[in-house]
């Protein structure tokens, strides 16, 4: 990770925090600033993926992998932002699903990780597990939308936290002589 790289980290994961302080200031509102960070979360993804795709991954086995992700990440950002109008039981539905399915993969990641030795596989577990918990209080919080944002809030204060120490972490750089 380059110089620069570890400052956008860190920028990055203040800002979340900015943000997640915010939501809990203004539970009302941090419902809808929940639902866009989503959109725009989804929406940047699915636009790498597609840079990513038209530039290299075009010409790589598997690529096309590539370019149904990001099609499919924005179509769920344009999902995300038109759901703001409706009921509220919905989004959140959206959300807890969301976590659940990322948990499930981080979790997934890890124990390959694990089992090819990797040392960060428990990094990628706990961060699957918070991902898998916030899904599991948003279940518990399905009717309180106060609960939903404090959960949610938290969730981003663990991310941006995660962020904030990996920039500080130290890359392996594989040297063959």
């Amino acid at each position: 990770m380059s110089k620069l790289q570890r400052i956008e980290n860190i920028a990055a994961g203040v800002f979340l925090i900015l943000i997640s302080a915010l939501m809990i200031r203004l539970p009302d509102e941090g419902f809808y600033i929940a639902a866009l960070i989503l959109c725009l979360t989804l929406l940047t993804n699915g636009v790498r993926a597609m840079v990513y795709y038209f530039t290299m991954a075009r010409h790589m086995v598997g690529g096309r992998s590539v370019l149904i992700k990001g099609i499919i990440m924005l179509d769920l950002s344009a999902f995300t932002m038109a759901m703001s109008d409706i009921p509220r039981i919905y989004l959140v539905l959206y959300l807890l699903a969301y976590h659940a399915f990322v948990g499930a993969i981080d979790v997934l990641r890890a124990l390959e990780a694990k089992r090819f030795e990797a040392p960060a596989w428990k990094i990628s577990m706990g961060y699957g597990l918070v991902n898998i918990g916030i899904a599991v209080a948003c279940v518990f919080f399905i009717h309180s939308v106060k609960g939903i944002v404090y959960v949610y809030s938290a969730g981003l204060i663990y991310s941006a936290i995660n962020r904030i120490i990996s920039s500080f972490r130290r890359t392996a750089v594989v040297y063959i002589q």
